[in-house]
């Protein structure tokens, strides 16, 4: 594989596994109710730029109220700014790259095989 074609392979990759982690939120906030149907796009946004910045301070797994107001989003066909939260976004990537950066290697290759491994399986599944 040239280095273009690889990058790509990446890419491809990287998008798939976004996709499939947006669904399986979005599936698992409609199953609970859909919480935040009710609310404006005005309060929404409000609620998730608030959540996004206790979420930086505390760094951890996802809370369930940030993948609960993005599914609400992606549900409404609306994306939120980031300009609104971009240095809490920007903290909780530095973050999650620590701590991806901390990993043993034998973790970091198992993580990428399954990543990797889930996205050839659902290229078989389309064909």
């Amino acid at each position: 594989m040239t280095d273009e074609t690889s990058e790509d392979f990446a890419q491809a990759v990287a998008q798939a596994e976004i996709a499939r982690h947006t669904l399986a939120r979005t599936e698992d906030y409609l199953r609970r109710g859909r919480r935040y149907h009710a609310l404006s796009d005005e309060q929404l946004t409000g609620l998730w730029v608030s959540v996004i910045r206790i979420w930086a301070k505390a760094f951890h797994l996802r809370p369930t109220e940030v993948a609960d107001a993005e599914a609400e989003f992606s549900l409404r066909g609306v994306v939120p700014s980031g300009a609104l939260v971009k240095a809490e976004l920007d903290q909780i990537c530095a973050a999650a790259a620590n701590m991806i950066e901390r990993l043993p290697e034998e973790a970091k290759d198992r993580l990428n095989n399954e990543i990797e491994a889930a996205y050839l399986e659902d290229l078989q599944w389309k064909n």
